[in-house]
């Protein structure tokens, strides 16, 4: 799976550049068309559905931060206070998103540490860990694979962490 998504970011990276050059905005719909022809509307359903996607998404983000406090405090557990909890959750994140300075720089650089080792780094470390602990032997090419999964994933993050930081010092001095 991650060899195809790979092989897909690719493809549409060399395609975006080869289009844009280092005239691309961030998000990537800025660049596209926009106006009352079909290209524009085109873009319109497109950030539409990356706007729904986000709302539809972020109750199972939510859902295990949620799902811990009912478990811990069973005053959460019936319908009523459940659901004031879970929109006093959305409220909170929605003021936050709103009125904090840079949230999206921010999210970035977020994003950028926590995904890294979430996807690429975490995984390899805890089958390492956990087959060391069971006596599994774990092959050469398995280790050479986990770790340049690794070391690719922790450079990427690297990257996105260090650009994150040079958008977060930008915004803060008022380049952007």
């Amino acid at each position: 799976a991650f060899s195809v998504l790979i092989v897909l970011y690719l493809i549409t990276a060399i395609a975006g550049y080869y289009t844009f050059g280092d005239l691309t905005f961030s998000p990537i719909l800025c660049n596209l068309p926009r106006g009352d022809d079909f290209a524009g509307r085109v873009v319109q359903v497109t950030k539409l559905f990356v706007s729904f996607h986000v709302l539809a998404v972020f109750p199972i983000l939510i859902n295990a931060l949620v799902t811990e406090i009912e478990c811990k405090y069973p005053f959460f557990r019936p319908l009523v206070p459940r659901s004031l909890m879970r929109t006093a959750f959305v409220a909170a994140t929605e003021v936050t998103a709103i009125f904090l300075p840079f949230f999206g720089e921010l999210m970035t650089l977020v994003g950028a540490g926590a995904l890294t080792m979430i996807v690429f780094v975490l995984p390899v470390v805890f089958n390492f860990k956990l087959r060391s602990m069971s006596d599994e032997k774990i092959e050469i090419w398995e280790k050479f694979a986990g770790t340049f999964v690794a070391l690719v994933g922790l450079l990427g993050g690297g990257i996105g962490v260090y650009q994150a930081v040079g958008g977060l010092i930008s915004a803060f001095n008022g380049d952007t």
